[in-house]
């Protein structure tokens, strides 16, 4: 009415305060978006801890049941890895043999008693050797500290400082302790027996009930099932293999418990990184006085083992397994410590197959991919999210072929080295790449 632009129009005195409100509302606006972008990250930070605290109640109160539980769960593993063992017998009686599921089972179990107890037959008999033939071992010790003794009086070295620290050692005092120590974990196995017997009973006659279930296609568990039975199978013919292998090159060698030297192998086999360097390093002793010990001896005492384990655990698994599980050794150390300080000697034993079957289920399961990959030490990928490399499995017939295929051409290949002098060698057909 007085000729003043309305605020409106963008015109008048009033027109500024309007358009500052506005840019006041708008710095509110975002202050309210910062603080409820603060109050989401901090409650999301608040659900991690939760989340990593209850992780490490359910962690330590896992580890109290089975420290308590021992006594059952033990021998339960025992029979699972058992019962995956004989399943093909099994099922070649039944459906072969056309033999009757019962009978088929209890030829089963006669074959797995009869190998036992064959083993600890050849085992007793080396042992009751070992201690009959004490004296003759003393000598061998009498006479190789002697020569060393020599030897090191040649170069000058006080021998009475020596023997008066290796007399502080409680040497005997620490073999009887270790000795002990493995003889109850033996006799603690023994008398576990027949609980295993149940147990594996109970589980080849289990199989029956899930055919049904095994008939559906696609299925997450039989995946995993499937999956940790051709791990436990392949590894303890692997390890069969190891430990036959091993006992041959003692026996050859003229090494005394070269039967128990094997069952040895075959037991440390199971631990992958350490297991082979125990299992090489423990005959020496052994070795060092048995009759008739020359250095050459010794030399193919610690070669041909490692080497077998070597072969064996970088061509000869891959090729039966479609690639190695992939566990990091800080992660097999780990477990090793977590299970013996749980289930002792046993736990060592077992704690490979179970930290195997652990990850082959976080790798079925999509929850556990960042799991399976810690385990696998592929720490930086589990934080980003991503998910475990699937490798492909070939069946046993074809990993058995394989390396049947390549033994072939690595002996053909030997066979022309000998008779051309190294010209014209023929590549490997499967050669891993």
């Amino acid at each position: 009415m007085f000729g003043v632009k309305s605020p409106r129009d963008g015109g008048g005195k009033n027109a500024s305060p309007r358009y500052s409100s506005s840019a006041f509302g708008l710095k509110d606006f975002d202050l309210m978006n910062d603080d409820s972008s603060r109050e989401q990250e901090s409650l999301a930070s608040a659900e991690k801890v939760r989340t990593m605290c209850l992780l490490l109640i359910a962690i330590i109160m896992s580890s109290a049941a089975l420290y308590w539980l021992q006594r059952v769960l033990v021998p339960l593993v025992l029979a699972v890895m058992m019962s995956y063992t004989l399943a093909p017998l099994v099922d070649f009686c039944t459906h072969r043999a056309k033999v009757p599921h019962g009978a088929s089972i209890t030829i089963a179990l006669f074959f797995g008693l009869g190998i036992l107890c064959s083993l600890l037959f050849l085992i007793s008999h080396s042992v009751k050797d070992l201690v009959q033939d004490a004296k003759k071992y003393e000598r061998y010790v009498v006479r190789l500290t002697n020569r060393a003794g020599e030897t090191l009086s040649r170069k000058n070295i006080d021998m009475d400082v020596i023997e008066a620290q290796l007399q502080d050692i409680p040497l005997a005092k620490m073999v009887a302790q270790s000795t002990h120590a493995m003889l109850q974990a033996v006799l603690d196995l023994l008398s576990n027996v027949v609980l295993v017997l149940i147990f594996v009973v109970y589980l080849l006659e289990g199989r029956r009930r899930q055919k049904v279930e095994r008939r559906v296609p696609g299925g997450v568990w039989t995946r995993i099932e499937t999956r940790i039975k051709r791990y436990i199978l392949l590894k303890f013919f692997v390890s069969t293999l190891n430990g036959f292998i091993a006992a041959s090159i003692y026996y050859a060698l003229n090494v005394e418990l070269a039967m128990v030297f094997g069952v040895l192998h075959f037991v440390m086999n199971f631990i992958p990184h350490v297991g082979p360097i125990i299992a090489t390093v423990l005959p020496l002793p052994v070795v060092l006085v048995s009759k008739d010990i020359h250095f050459l001896h010794v030399t193919l005492a610690i070669l041909l083992p490692g080497m077998t384990h070597f072969t064996i655990g970088n061509v000869v698994e891959p090729k039966l397994m479609g690639g190695h599980l992939d566990l990091h050794p800080i992660t097999v150390l780990l477990c090793l410590i977590f299970w013996g300080m749980l289930w002792g000697i046993p736990g060592m034993v077992l704690a490979a197959p179970i930290t195997a079957s652990l990850k082959i289920l976080c790798e079925s399961v999509e929850v556990m991919h960042p799991l399976a990959l810690i385990l696998s030490g592929n720490i930086e990928e589990a934080l980003d999210g991503k998910a475990p490399p699937t490798v492909a499995e070939p069946s046993i017939e074809e990993g058995v072929r394989t390396v049947v295929q390549d033994t072939m051409d690595g002996l053909h290949a030997l066979k022309e080295v000998a008779t051309t002098g190294g010209e014209g060698v023929p590549t490997m057909k499967h050669a891993r790449h």
